[in-house]
């Protein structure tokens, strides 16, 4: 799957999808307040909608980065496309 479609899934729930040279990628979602979402309901959000897009991943990392006022805090989940 190439990195628009894996862009596309994942639409509306990441902020910015970033690839890396071991062939993973990282989702990311910045927030000011969490309101009940944790790192690894974002993980799961991203991982439902990948499923949708027919993706098969196998999650390899979920970060919680806070960072106090006015640096940026995020979520972040890092995904490998497994090939079937």
């Amino acid at each position: 799957m190439d990195k628009n479609a894996l862009r596309e899934a994942l639409a509306g729930i990441a902020d910015r999808v970033v690839f890396h040279k071991d062939g993973t990628f990282t989702a990311r979602r910045d927030y000011f307040y969490r309101h009940g979402t944790t790192s690894e309901s974002f993980s799961l959000a991203c991982q439902a909608a990948l499923r949708k897009a027919g993706v098969a991943i196998e999650q390899t990392a979920v970060q919680d980065r806070w960072a106090p006022w006015p640096r940026d805090s995020y979520f972040a989940a890092t995904f490998k496309v497994v090939q079937s």
